[in-house]
């Protein structure tokens, strides 16, 4: 319940990033951003598996 909000939440602020960087600079500039914006969202999803994980184990012993 909680990761999909969260998930949700990291979408709309890449998005939001990525149109105002289309805005602003060329496209090889874009996709750099992009390119790190989508790092940043796998290191996010990375941390919250392992906190989910780590909860799990806590949970269950």
């Amino acid at each position: 319940m909680y990761l999909n909000q969260i998930l949700e939440l990291v979408q709309l602020s890449f998005q939001i990033t990525t149109q105002d960087h289309l805005q602003k600079w060329p496209l090889e500039i874009s996709i750099t951003t992009c390119l790190h914006g989508l790092s940043a969202f796998f290191q996010t999803v990375r941390i919250l598996f392992t906190t989910l994980h780590s909860l799990v184990h806590k949970l269950q012993g």
